[in-house]
């Protein structure tokens, strides 16, 4: 019996031997697949700098090669279901750097105080949470050589500009956004505000009539855009809305752009909401994004257009409108050349055909093609293809010089 007894304790305690290491095995591999699966999250999402959240927002990452730090171009995928290529078989190229900020290899930028680290996606300098953290901080970008945009998180735009010298230890200038709004000597009734929906609408259709010559209470006014570009200019837009209770009665605005020395170069007026993208390094052209902007209830393009206006004398030299079926989304890449290329998407989602429309402001041309998505499936793989250009030696492009 003792001996039985002892044989059925042995037996016991392998077993749960067995059962520990069993234990252990299973603990540790799930351990390890908890990791994996955290690093592959990752990289998808992305971290500050480390990669793309978005490949349309940005499309520029660092890159090494001969232990020099160079720019990599992406043609970039947008996540809306309107790529033509899969992400994972873009491939990068590289491109020497091409603005000024772009040339400087230094990891930080000092100014008085202020201590500006290199942004490798972009190659602009920036601190961030300057006096607080989240809505009370300030944030520091200097995308051109000696020009900071101070940007308060409010609103996620720059509120002023401020230059210095060549050593950056002297301001010689500083521009408050808010004061350079062409519509503070025409309107005393002006009140900074945007039209929310919340409280504005546009008239019902039955009584559009009667508001038609109606005079305003107020005027609405706002800025957008701000940011200085990597050739030097920052191009700013105050919007105008006259309202009658809480009616909208219509919608302008005013771009109002500022050169590297801190001058006003152009106020130009449209009578719908604008966006700036670009201005040519000369700062002789400009394109800009009209309408396609859902807030405003008298949009006078719905789906969007594109014009290259001169900017010495205001003069709208083309005007890019979508085809027919095809709305605008917007700018996909840019290059760091200079030229970028415009987006459309079908209304009907359905991503058949893919439009290359690229725009060089300084070599003054246009390149325009319609592809099948399967036929830039086959480019991929037959000519490992990067950019526009290399397209451009296979097929046939429209190309145009404004």
């Amino acid at each position: 019996l003792i001996n039985s007894f002892f044989r059925a304790v042995v037996a016991w305690g392998e077993k749960n031997m067995v059962m520990k290491k069993l234990f252990l095995t299973l603990m540790c591999s799930g351990l390890v697949l908890m990791f994996l699966l955290a690093c592959q999250w990752r990289a998808q999402v992305g971290g500050e700098g480390k990669g793309l959240s978005n490949p349309i927002e940005k499309n520029i990452q660092p890159a090494l090669e001969d232990g020099e730090e160079r720019a990599v171009f992406y043609d970039a995928v947008p996540e809306n279901g309107a790529a033509e290529i899969e992400a994972d078989t873009l491939k990068k190229k590289y491109y020497e750097p091409y603005y000024p900020i772009q040339k400087d290899t230094s990891l930080y930028h000092k100014f008085g105080d202020l201590l500006l680290k290199k942004d490798k996606l972009t190659g602009c300098y920036y601190v961030k949470n300057v006096g607080g953290y989240g809505y009370q901080g300030i944030a520091y970008y200097e995308r051109y050589p000696g020009i900071l945009n101070k940007q308060i998180h409010q609103g996620n735009k720059p509120s002023e500009l401020i230059f210095y010298n060549k050593n950056r230890t002297e301001v010689l200038k500083r521009i408050k956004y808010e004061h350079l709004n062409p519509y503070l000597k025409k309107h005393k009734n002006l009140k900074h505000a945007y039209p929310s929906f919340e409280y504005y609408e546009a008239p019902p259709e039955n009584e559009k009539d009667r508001y038609v010559n109606a005079v305003p209470d107020t005027f609405l006014t706002f800025f957008n855009a701000g940011w200085t570009t990597f050739n030097g200019y920052t191009p700013i837009t105050y919007s105008l809305v006259p309202v009658k209770g809480n009616k909208i009665l219509g919608w302008e605005t005013t771009t109002v752009i500022i050169d590297w020395k801190g001058n006003s170069i152009l106020e130009y007026r449209e009578d719908n909401f604008t966006i700036p993208l670009m201005i040519s390094d000369e700062g002789k052209l400009m394109i800009y994004a009209y309408g396609q902007y859902p807030d405003n209830p008298y949009d006078k393009a719905v789906d969007g257009e594109y014009v290259i206006a001169d900017i010495i004398s205001g003069e709208k030299i083309l005007i890019l409108r979508p085809e027919i079926g095809f709305k605008i989304t917007g700018v996909i890449t840019d290059n760091l050349d200079g030229s970028f290329r415009l987006g459309y998407v079908d209304k009907n989602y359905k991503h058949n055909i893919i439009i290359y429309d690229v725009i060089n402001l300084n070599q003054r041309k246009r390149y325009y093609r319609k592809f099948l998505k399967t036929e830039l499936v086959k480019a991929r793989k037959k000519y490992n293809y990067q950019t526009y250009t290399d397209l451009t030696s296979h097929y046939f492009f429209t190309k145009t010089t404004f």
